[in-house]
């Protein structure tokens, strides 16, 4: 198994938004659609832009996410 390390830009939630139906894309302002992959961690989310596809992993608990890196960015790696 290869090793990379990446860089990843973290992207704060409007203060006091707990309602994260409204959680648009940084770059296109589409809709971020919500998934909870785990029933376990109910504060950690992905999130799928509907308009450009970036995915981005979201803390909902610290109020934050992170883009996830894109299919070009792990082939390259």
């Amino acid at each position: 198994m290869t090793s990379i390390r990446l860089a990843l830009e973290v992207i704060w939630l409007r203060p006091g938004s707990y309602d994260l139906s409204e959680i648009d894309c940084p770059d296109c302002q589409g809709p971020i659609i919500i998934h909870q992959p785990d029933e376990a961690l109910p504060d950690r989310l992905i999130g799928i832009c509907d308009s450009c596809t970036d995915w981005f992993l979201i803390e909902s608990s610290a109020g934050l996410m992170v883009r996830l890196p894109g299919e070009e960015c792990l082939r390259d790696a």
